[in-house]
């Protein structure tokens, strides 16, 4: 008797098929909680249909997943490549399929209040002698799968018969695989052309109501390649083949505009830095971060804490000074920019000079420093991407980056940027316009 399957309807992907395991695990309460995390933060105080949050967006992800798994074994040569090297043959892709979908759905269980900009909060992880980095959302996702999500996958007539359990699916997003096989697949879900950016895109393009985001997803995943590197014999991953590679640009060039119009928007930005701030007041008890994933009883304390948690503080007057900001939308304004590239040489030092010298004038004014890079959505264009040829049998596969002028035309963003808070507006503006004419322009104001 076959297991019974489900449907979603979702804006981007239409009807999203799902089986009676995978529903269990949306409807446990690590999932249904990523219905209150908003996938853009406060992004709608600028786009206003930004309102998406993670829950639907885990769901999409799922959906290519499984997707590209199923277009790998389309392809002769990747059928081969994936019986012969990594022993996937028919008996276990049932198995594989499901183990990709489960880590697709839950990659992001990890998320804390308003997405990303709470990542500044996560605490310091020392554990390993020498070394000091703060704990990432993919971390605290792992833990959420190997303290919540196991269960569910042990006593699950699915999830025990396929012999899968929290610790191979959180390994599908942090660690390394033991298995080859998983380890080339979980290239699906973090590699160099992964699902998750192919959802997340075309998702939040639609729901800011822009046209940066698009990109051909149906000629990426119909081109997509098991590929040897050609200076790396035996290294495989995933890539596409060479019919793929304008679709391929055009997934870099919508990253790229998305990263420029929406992620690093000059309004956006700044409600990162008074969201971290009202946060390490409502945080204050616990030293400004979040309870550690690195027990259930803490994992579960920091997983209590979602939107409207926080949207409720808000409402009650907490959050200090920059909860006050936020609801009178009261943001602290731009005053002063670099250019977001810079061509001749030495421009980009001037340029940080002239800043430095107006960020010092300012900093009486309460002046904040942004910087493009530290944008929580990555701009790197990872131009690694294999491409292997469309005709023959080679596997070899070369840089994305050796073959298309488009790709390597793309040079991330290293703006800088000044805000100073409301009230300070107009004598910043006066210092600035000081500055720039005793000492030229080489910058926005």
């Amino acid at each position: 008797m076959s297991e019974k399957t489900y449907e979603i309807r979702d804006p981007i992907h239409g009807l999203v098929p799902y089986n009676d395991l995978e529903r269990e695990i949306i409807n446990s309460f690590p999932f249904q909680r990523l219905r209150r995390v908003r996938q853009l933060a406060w992004t709608d105080y600028i786009y206003p249909g930004a309102m998406h949050t993670r829950f639907e967006h885990s769901i999409g992800v799922m959906h290519i997943a499984g997707r590209v798994f199923d277009a790998l074994f389309k392809d002769r040569r990747n059928k081969e490549i994936a019986e012969n090297v990594f022993g996937l043959n028919s008996d276990e892709r049932e198995r594989r399929k499901q183990l990709v979908r489960l880590a697709a759905l839950t990659h992001d269980l990890g998320h804390g209040p308003f997405s990303h900009p709470a990542e500044d909060l996560f605490p310091d992880d020392d554990s390993v002698a020498g070394e000091r980095y703060k704990i990432s959302h993919e971390e605290y996702s792992a833990w959420t799968i190997k303290g919540f999500i196991d269960d569910i996958l042990k006593s699950h007539k699915t999830g025990n018969r396929l012999a899968i359990d929290g610790s191979l699916v959180a390994s599908y997003i942090v660690g390394a695989p033991t298995d080859s096989g998983d380890a080339l697949l979980k290239d699906i879900i973090s590699g160099t052309i992964d699902v998750d950016r192919m959802d997340y895109l075309l998702r939040d393009s639609y729901h800011c109501g822009v046209r940066y985001g698009q990109y051909d997803l149906e000629r990426i995943i119909n081109t997509i390649a098991i590929c040897e590197d050609d200076e790396l014999e035996g290294e495989f991953s995933i890539g596409i083949n060479e019919d793929g590679i304008h679709a391929a640009e055009g997934l870099f060039i919508a990253r790229f505009m998305m990263f420029t119009q929406v992620y690093m928007h000059k309004t956006r930005s700044i409600y990162d830095y008074h969201f971290e701030n009202l946060m390490r007041d409502l945080l204050h008890e616990s030293g400004g971060v979040f309870p550690s994933p690195r027990n259930l009883a803490s994992l579960k304390q920091f997983l209590n804490w979602d939107d409207w948690r926080v949207l409720g503080c808000l409402s009650e007057g907490k959050g200090g000074i920059h909860g006050e900001i936020i609801r009178n939308r009261h943001h602290h304004r731009l005053v002063y920019q670099t250019n977001e590239v810079f061509d001749g040489e030495g421009e980009e030092e001037r340029a940080q000079r002239r800043f430095e010298k107006v960020e010092a004038a300012t900093k009486k004014l309460g002046c904040i420093r942004r910087v493009a890079s530290k944008s929580w959505y990555s701009q790197s264009v990872k131009s690694n991407i294999l491409v292997r040829p469309s005709d023959g049998d080679s596997a070899k596969g070369n840089p994305l980056s050796r073959i298309s002028a488009v790709v390597k035309s793309l040079r991330p963003v290293r703006q800088l940027r000044l805000y100073v808070p409301l009230a300070n507006v107009d004598s910043a503006a006066g210092e600035i316009k000081a500055i720039l004419a005793r000492g030229g322009r080489n910058g926005k104001a």
